[in-house]
């Protein structure tokens, strides 16, 4: 019999015995297309569990009960929200908390002011996983406590938290004013590349100019080795001019040792091919598209 075809309790039962990952998320994942009071219920249970594997198998599953394409709010997220920050409120344990908070990241579109600045003392916490999760759980809440949080944490020590921080500042939040570019541009020289390419192209998508110089920097420090960052490309496709016209030839070479490459994935050799023809339709014109930020590096 098919997983999916088990019972609920069967599913749960499972999970809770199980001595090892294999299978788990593909059993939640089915748990999740079972939204009722049931599975709620069972749920809420597990959360309460004195037993930390139970527990993060009662988060995991209500992260996203009822989820579905299409289906802008799910049927227990008001409840689930306040069970995660009763929760909070006693919890200790690193990989419990790092469900919590990756579970209020799948329903945070309710979350206050007051739950934001609850949130918020994690910034500081000593384990980066934790940290981690506090991006996701805050990284689509366009409130100004919530972006004090992001900028905060792009900021991070850990490559992998200043990514994703700069990711929610530049692609994530809608809000365009001068603490956001601010932040964005002091990750343009970040040693991690793909961070400084999610502030690059943050910038380009707010149409700042800095990101014109940035991006030629990119484009010129690799000198068409390939190595460009797929952002990058997208940064371009941001402004309407034809600024990057004189380095469609190293943008041309890069496409050349890429296919040379069998290693090169394909999305990115789509990405590169789909930036190269953006650059070759640009009609002539000014830089009207650019703000009137001036261009320093």
């Amino acid at each position: 019999m098919k997983q999916q075809d088990w019972t609920t309790e069967k599913l749960f039962s499972r999970l809770i015995d199980n001595r090892s990952e294999k299978d788990r998320w593909e059993k939640i994942r089915i748990l999740h297309k079972r939204p009722s009071d049931e599975v709620y219920a069972r749920c809420v249970e597990l959360a309460h569990s004195e037993n930390t594997k139970e527990r993060i198998i009662g988060i995991d599953v209500l992260a996203q009960l009822g989820a579905a394409i299409g289906v802008k709010r799910k049927p227990y997220e008001k409840q689930a929200l306040r069970l995660y920050f009763d929760l909070l409120d006693r919890e200790q344990d690193t990989r419990t908390l790092y469900s919590i908070l990756y579970a209020i990241g799948h329903n945070y579109q309710g979350l206050t002011l007051a739950q934001i600045k609850k949130l918020a003392g994690y910034q500081t916490h000593k384990h980066s996983e934790v940290r981690h999760a506090l991006v996701f759980a805050l990284s689509c809440v366009d409130k100004k406590a919530a972006i004090d949080v992001l900028i905060a944490l792009s900021r991070d020590r850990s490559d992998h938290i200043r990514d994703w921080a700069t990711f929610s500042l530049g692609q994530q939040i809608e809000t365009d004013n001068e603490e956001i570019r601010e932040a964005l541009w002091q990750r343009v020289n970040d040693r991690h590349q793909d961070t400084r390419s999610e502030a690059i192209y943050g910038l380009a998508k707010r149409k700042d100019a800095r990101a014109v110089e940035l991006i030629r920097r990119e484009l010129l420090v690799d000198n068409g080795h390939g190595e460009y960052s797929a952002l990058i490309f997208d940064a371009i496709k941001e402004f309407t001019d034809k600024d990057f016209l004189p380095l469609l030839p190293l943008l041309e070479q890069a496409l050349v040792v890429a296919r040379q490459d069998e290693r090169t994935a394909s999305w990115w050799l789509e990405d590169l091919e789909a930036c190269i023809g953006f650059i070759r339709s640009r009609p002539a014109s000014s830089v009207s598209s650019i703000s009137s930020k001036e261009i320093i590096i």
